[in-house]
């Protein structure tokens, strides 16, 4: 089943976004990490989430499970 940034969106939509972060990411066959959150987060974007959205999912929710 091919990804795409409608069915990136439509499993990651009914999630508040301080309670989304995740990648699956790391594969031989994947981007690397960085690059493939990178993407994943260009595909969020794209589809409509704010960019406030994806500061909490990429900023805050981390430093909170790393106690920041």
């Amino acid at each position: 089943m091919k990804i795409t940034d409608a069915r990136v969106l439509m499993f990651s939509a009914p999630i508040p976004p301080e309670r989304r972060h995740r990648t699956d990411l790391g594969q031989a066959y994947s981007p690397v990490p960085a690059e493939g959150y990178r993407m994943f987060l260009a595909a969020l974007l794209k589809c409509g989430v704010t960019p406030a959205e994806i500061e909490v999912m990429a900023c805050r929710n981390p430093a909170r499970l790393l106690g920041w």
